[in-house]
């Protein structure tokens, strides 16, 4: 089954910084498409133990929390 429809961004790669920019678009009623490669939504980031440089986050949290939260 083909369909067209539009997209006001397209984003490579669902890491933070990716996942942010959708999130931020979304609600701005752009209609994000997020394209990742091989690592799924969360990125990279999402298999790292411990993010200590996030926004938000002073004491750190794990990449799978992150992305967890991101994608709720």
């Amino acid at each position: 089954m083909a369909y067209e429809t539009e997209h006001g961004l397209i984003i490579i790669g669902s890491g933070p910084a990716g996942s942010s920019a959708a999130i931020k678009a979304g609600s701005e009623g752009l209609r994000p498409l997020v394209i990742e490669a091989d690592e799924g939504l969360g990125g990279q980031a999402s298999e790292s133990s411990l993010i200590e440089n996030y926004a938000g986050f002073p004491d750190g949290i794990s990449g799978t929390e992150l992305s967890a939260r991101m994608i709720a």
